[in-house]
C-alpha cells in the first residue's frame, strides 16, 4: 500500500490523499477482524468484490485528530443509535459508496461511555453532503462536510466499540498507524515530484544552479 501510494502521490497527490481515507478504513476493519475473527470479514469481502469506495469521517472540528473520541453523541433508539452533527473535512464524501465514522455513546446500565465505529451507506436516511470546501487542496481531494440529521445507525452496522478516550486501544491505534504510514508515502511521492519539477525548471535557466 505504501509503495502504491508513493507512486500515486507523485502522479496525482490530491487523488492519493483521497484514496488514503479509503485505505485507512480498510486497515482499521482488517485490524479489528484480525483480533476478533468475527463476521466483519463479510464487510471486507463485500467492499472488495463489489468495488465499493469508502470515505472515512473521523475528523471533527475541535477534536484534535483523536479516533477514540467524538463530539457527536448518539442516543439509543429501537434497533440502533440516532445521531446528529457534522463531520469535516471528509474526503470522498460525495463520491463514496460507504462512510466509516465514529460517534460517542453513553454507557448502558452504569457502564463507562464508549465510542462506536460504524459503516453506513452514503444514501442512508439523514445523511447528506455539503460541498463547502472550495479551496485548492480540499477541492482536489473531494473533501466536503458530512451532515448527519437524526441519522439512525443500525446495531448491525456498528462493527467496533471501544472505551471513549482510550488512546491505547490497540485496534484504533493500529488503524492510525495504517493511516500514518500511507499518508507519509503520499507526501513523500509529492515531494519527489516537486523536487523533479524544480530540478527541470532550474535546468532551463540561463544561470547554472
Amino acid at each position: 500500500s505504501c509503495a502504491a501510494q508513493r507512486l500515486l502521490g507523485r502522479a496525482d497527490p490530491a487523488l492519493a490523499v483521497a484514496v488514503n481515507m479509503h485505505i485507512f478504513t480498510i486497515g482499521l476493519t482488517v485490524e479489528h477482524w484480525r483480533r476478533n475473527t468475527d463476521v466483519s470479514w463479510l464487510l471486507i469481502e463485500a467492499i472488495a468484490t463489489q468495488n465499493r469506495l469508502v470515505a472515512s469521517a473521523f475528523a471533527e472540528p475541535n477534536l484534535g485528530g483523536s479516533a477514540t473520541r467524538s463530539t457527536l453523541t448518539a442516543e439509543r433508539v429501537p434497533g440502533g443509535w440516532e445521531v446528529s452533527g457534522r463531520k469535516y473535512p471528509c474526503s470522498l464524501a460525495a463520491e463514496a459508496d460507504l462512510v466509516c465514522l465514529q460517534v460517542a455513546a453513553p454507557g448502558e446500565d452504569g457502564a463507562a461511555p464508549r465510542v462506536l465505529v460504524a459503516m453506513l451507506p452514503t444514501n442512508a436516511p439523514g445523511l447528506s453532503v455539503v460541498e463547502n470546501w472550495d479551496a485548492l487542496g480540499m477541492r482536489g481531494s473531494a473533501s466536503n462536510t458530512l451532515v448527519l440529521d437524526r441519522c439512525v445507525i443500525p446495531d448491525e452496522l456498528v462493527f467496533y466499540q471501544a472505551p471513549a478516550g482510550a488512546e491505547d486501544d490497540d485496534v484504533l491505534a493500529a488503524g492510525v498507524i495504517w493511516f500514518s504510514l500511507t499518508a507519509t508515502a503520499v507526501y513523500l511521492g509529492l515531494a519527489e515530484s516537486a523536487l523533479s519539477a524544480g530540478r527541470d525548471l532550474l535546468g532551463t535557466q540561463r544561470i547554472a544552479h
